[in-house]
């Protein structure tokens, strides 16, 4: 009996688990608008092939939000009390503001972000995978988008920024002092899950200041 129990609280820890590190997705996915909302009214000059590269980054993340809503749908449910909780959500781009100063700057955010996230969902698919192969696959399906986007920022950045990719050190290190600022539905840095650290995000950082070396 004891053993029995034991089984049955590590079952409800790990389903618990589950629909946490799933609702901070969901939730974050869902704030991809706020994101695109707040780039529009932001001071940066932002070019015509950045705006169309966000354009089909924008569409993606409404397909993410859709595929991760169905997921947690068919495993948690949903009622008012959920629709409720998604909807009074409020931006607040306050504490990351001074990220957005120009194009290569949120362009190496969207990298660093973008990078983040797929490190976090890729330690997450033990927990995706506990409500079977559908979900893990559309979890399998996110993470391939978001490694598409990685690279179309850094294309971006190469293609229109070559001669500024000296200050892309200082730029990542900026993002990576930011880590840690509260999340307010900003889409960006939303890096609060357990399966999130210091040392993926280093190695993140690293790897973009790699990826945008001058040449």
């Amino acid at each position: 009996m004891e053993s029995a129990l034991r089984m049955d609280e590590r079952e409800a820890d790990l389903a618990a688990r589950t629909e946490a590190a799933l609702w901070d997705d969901l939730i974050t996915e869902s704030d991809a608008p706020r994101l695109s909302r707040f780039l529009r009214s932001c001071p940066a000059q932002l070019s015509d092939a950045f705006w169309s590269a966000h354009e089909a980054w924008l569409a993606d993340e409404q397909r993410h939000f859709e595929a991760v809503f169905e997921v947690y749908r068919s495993a948690f449910g949903w009622d008012a009390t959920r629709q409720e909780r998604l909807e009074a959500r409020c931006e607040d781009f306050a504490p990351i503001a001074h990220l957005f100063d120009d194009e290569l700057a949120v362009l190496c955010l969207g990298a660093y972000d973008e990078l983040v996230t797929i490190r976090g969902y890729r330690g997450n698919l033990p927990l995706y995978r506990t409500l079977g192969s559908e979900a893990e696959r559309a979890m399998r399906a996110v993470i391939a988008d978001e490694g598409r986007h990685f690279r179309t920022f850094v294309k971006l950045a190469r293609e229109r920024h070559a001669e500024d990719l000296g200050r892309v050190p200082a730029l990542v290190a900026r993002i990576r002092g930011t880590e840690g600022v509260p999340y307010a539905a900003t889409f960006v840095l939303d890096h609060d899950d357990p399966v999130y650290g210091d040392d993926l995000y280093d190695e993140a950082a690293e790897l973009l200041i790699r990826r945008l070396r001058p040449r």
